[in-house]
Formats: C-alpha cells, sequence, structure tokens
C-alpha cells in the first residue's frame, strides 16, 4: 500500500511523528511537509500530521485536508 506522509509543524513535534511514522510505511511511499502540497492521487492512503491551533487543525493542515477526496485517511494532532 502506497502511504503519503503529510505533517504540519510549528515546533518540529509533529514532524519527529511524521519521521517515526514515515519510517514503518511501505518503500513506495513519501513524506513531505503540508507546504508543498503533495499530490496525494498516486497513493493508497494518505497520514496527515498537525499542529492544533484553538481546537482544530492549523490552518495550513486545514487548507490542505479539504483537497483531499476518495482516499483512506488518517491523522494524528502534534503538540
Amino acid at each position: 500500500m502506497r502511504t503519503l506522509v503529510v505533517y504540519s509543524s510549528r515546533t518540529g513535534n509533529t514532524k519527529k511523528i511524521a519521521d517515526a511514522i514515515y519510517e514503518i510505511t511501505p518503500e513506495e511511499s513519501k513524506i513531505a511537509p503540508v507546504e508543498y502540497n503533495p499530490d496525494f492521487k498516486d497513493y493508497d492512503f494518505v497520514v496527515l500530521g498537525f499542529w492544533v491551533d484553538k481546537g482544530l487543525p492549523d490552518k495550513k493542515a486545514q487548507k490542505y485536508l479539504r483537497t483531499i477526496n476518495r482516499k483512506k485517511i488518517g491523522n494524528y494532532p502534534g503538540t
């Protein structure tokens, strides 16, 4: 299963978690910061990590999340 790990990190903690998740994904997987707006279409599963702003994903993560459709998504709020 091709996995795309996307993260938005303010302090670096969410990136650390993204790196750890990426290390256990299959070889064809990719990791990218949300700022790169990575294309998710060739992936079976998208993992999105983000920092929390007032109880919600940060603005960049929210914007990216709205673009994803017809994909299995997992998310993890960072610290």
